[in-house]
């Protein structure tokens, strides 16, 4: 880039004490004109802050734990965080107008938040968490293997939080959930004639689903 310099003017020589000869150069006007070229070289490049994000609707309204929800908006970009009411959630940015997240595993009916450079926006509605599947119990094992009525038996399996029922041959029972792996049950009185022995299939059943199986030999006396 060419310089407009002012012109340059040249002084006499200067004698000093030991008459010594020296020539000066005095370049008038040019250090101000170089420091105003380099403080402008310096001046730090103004950024505008970045926009404030905005959710407009989110689809769908409700679902499981595990679903995935799309989110549309505005200045999407560079999403920091994601709330499900107070639960962090796993997110992705499709573009600024979209995100995706999962629903998580914990989260509850909230509001969905996210946050950018720009601010944090919050959704005008609720997102409904619904319950999640239930998963159909199993029987591995119960002790003892044969009993009579009114006696306890302990059934070892998996998925038993929930369960609605427990029958033998049929025949429903009292129970006590221990934990989701274990339960105890009460043999009860089998109907019909008075029998010996009898085969009897244990059946557990959570919400709609049941298991049942046939290893129990009760006696009725």
């Amino acid at each position: 880039m060419a310089l407009n310099l002012p012109p340059l003017r040249v002084l006499p020589p200067a004698h000093d004490s030991s008459t010594s000869r020296r020539s000066f150069l005095r370049y008038t006007g040019a250090s101000a004109a170089l420091g105003s070229l380099w403080l402008a070289g310096c001046k730090k490049e103004e950024t505008s802050p970045a926009a404030a994000p905005t959710i407009a609707s989110f689809t769908p309204a409700s679902g499981m734990p595990g679903a995935t929800i799309t989110i549309t908006g505005t200045n999407l970009v560079g999403v920091t965080s994601l709330l499900l009411g107070t639960v962090a959630a796993t997110f992705t940015v499709v573009n600024s107008t979209t995100v995706t997240f999962t629903v998580p595993a914990t989260a509850q009916t909230g509001t969905i938040t996210l946050t950018t450079g720009g601010g944090a926006a919050t959704s005008g509605s609720t997102f409904t968490v619904l319950p999640a599947a239930a998963t159909a119990p199993a029987i591995t094992s119960f002790s003892p293997t044969s009993a009579y009525q009114g006696a306890t038996v302990t059934v070892e399996g998996s998925n038993f939080l929930g369960a609605t029922g427990v029958t033998v041959n049929g025949t429903a029972t009292t129970f006590a959930i221990t934990n989701a792996t274990t339960l105890t049950f009460v043999v009860p009185v089998p109907p019909g004639p008075v029998m010996t022995m009898v085969a009897a299939p244990v059946a557990v059943a959570t919400g709609t689903m049941k298991v049942s199986v046939v290893a129990l030999v009760m006696a009725k006396v």
